[in-house]
């Protein structure tokens, strides 16, 4: 029997130690972005009254977590609101409004303990401003 030459033993430590340390960065890291990603389930409601507009841009926001869509309890709202029941620093929240471009300092705060939906938006009459093809384009 042959005996292992040190060399060629060493450098296979070095490489099976430099690929679980880096096994474990990898793992640590997806599993700290996954608990501290807190996703925003989104009700989408028509407040200008324009036919099916908050299913139409419901699609438009594929990437997040749409969970419902209908109609505003009136039709008279001239500018788009956010209500959010979440907290002010909020990094999802944050990013949705930065994706639409909505100032985060406009997002109206009401907490509501156990609300199954994190953000309401209320399209308004300005919808263009933060969605400039309106309804005519799909993702």
């Amino acid at each position: 029997m042959r005996k292992p030459r040190p060399m060629l033993t060493q450098k296979r430590n070095l490489i099976i130690f430099i690929l679980l340390a880096l096994g474990t960065v990898i793992l640590s890291s997806y599993f700290y972005i996954k608990k501290n990603r807190d996703p925003l389930s989104i009700e989408i409601q028509n407040g200008c009254g324009e036919p099916g507009l908050a299913a139409q841009i419901a699609q438009k926001l594929y990437k997040w977590d749409v969970f419902a869509v209908g109609n505003a309890d009136r039709y008279d709202f001239e500018k788009t609101v956010i209500i959010a029941r979440c907290k002010k620093n909020n990094r999802e929240l944050k990013r949705f409004c930065a994706e639409i471009g909505y100032d985060p300092q406009k997002v109206i705060y009401h907490k509501q303990e156990n609300h199954h939906i994190v953000v309401t938006l209320i399209l308004g009459k300005d919808y263009r401003n933060y969605f400039p093809q309106g309804t005519s384009e799909t993702p």
